[in-house]
């Protein structure tokens, strides 16, 4: 029996063979698209600027050593308190590698602002995640 024109039914089952890796290669390369870290500290920014933070004295955003292949970015943001008793920590922060979700590192809170959000739905759209499969990426924040 013939398929299409002239495909035998072999050629048609090595055509779809051939074609199958190719959509589980891609799939798996979604699962595995990250943020930069640049992207990251931008995320962070937005959040610490939408706040007035960034106007402090000597405002400083450092990025945390990496641990154990962390899924989070870690940031510590910084100021010159001049209160002599006074803490110079605005706060610590993790951005999700895969979603861009900035989280509070002490508080376990996730971080909203309107610059934030729209930053975050840009980055993800680079990164090709839906509505859908950023609810299947989304997880708690760094040690909640």
């Amino acid at each position: 029996m013939r398929f299409g024109a002239g495909m035998s039914r072999t050629a048609l089952l090595l055509l779809l063979l051939a074609s199958q890796p190719a959509v589980v290669v891609f799939a798996a390369e979604l699962d595995y698209r990250q943020i930069t870290v640049a992207e990251a500290r931008q995320l962070v920014m937005a959040y610490l600027r939408w706040r007035g933070f960034t106007k402090l004295p000597s405002f400083a955003l450092d990025k945390s050593p990496e641990v154990n292949e962390s899924e989070f970015y870690f940031f510590s943001a910084m100021f010159d308190n001049p209160l002599p008793d006074g803490s110079v920590v605005i706060g610590n922060y993790g951005v999700e590698k895969r979603t861009g979700d900035v989280w509070d590192g002490a508080a376990c809170i996730e971080e909203e602002a309107p610059p934030l959000r729209a930053l975050q739905q840009k980055i993800r759209a680079r990164l090709g995640i839906t509505p859908s499969s950023y609810k299947r990426l989304k997880r708690p924040g760094p040690g909640c």
